[in-house]
Order: structure tokens, then C-alpha cells, then sequence
């Protein structure tokens, strides 16, 4: 598997987690362009000597993403749903 592959895989679950919790799927088009010159640098770094440190990077970004949407995405998997917090008398 390439670095740029795996950094793809994790960018869909940085996606699915901003979804999972509510949040603009892709924040800006910032983020886009920024998300899109890491595979493009990636990709170039994913050939020669350097091609086990781009993996790695890749594996930590998306180990990264895993471990934060995680939470949201599992939360409700047992069908149970939120219980709404008391309103305070006053």
C-alpha cells in the first residue's frame, strides 16, 4: 500500500468523524488544498529512501483520525439515544 493511499483512507475517516459529530464535513477550502498537497507530497516522497517515513506519517495521521472519530461514531450503536440534560429551576 502507498503512503498516499493510506493518508487518503485517513482523510475519509477525519470526514466521517466531523460528520459523526455534527460538524461541516469539510471545513474549508483551506483544509482541501492543504489535505491535497500532503497527497501530492506524499506520493512524491512514497519512492526511494523516504518511502518508509512518508508510510509512516501516513499511518500516523490516520491512526490520528481513527482514535478521534472513534467516539462519535460508535456512541450510538446500541440504538440507545442521549438523555437530555435537566433544566434548571429559576
Amino acid at each position: 500500500m502507498k503512503a498516499w493511499q493510506i493518508y487518503a483512507a485517513g482523510l475519509g475517516i477525519y470526514v466521517i468523524g466531523r460528520w459523526a459529530r455534527n460538524q461541516n464535513a469539510v471545513p474549508s477550502a483551506a483544509q482541501v488544498a492543504g489535505g491535497i498537497f500532503v497527497l501530492f507530497v506524499l506520493d512524491l516522497a512514497d519512492t526511494g529512501n523516504v518511502a518508509p517515513i512518508a508510510k509512516g506519517f501516513a499511518w500516523l495521521f490516520t491512526a490520528t483520525s481513527a482514535v478521534t472519530s472513534i467516539g462519535p461514531i460508535t456512541k450510538n450503536i446500541g440504538g440507545t439515544t442521549p438523555k437530555p440534560k435537566p433544566k434548571k429551576a429559576g
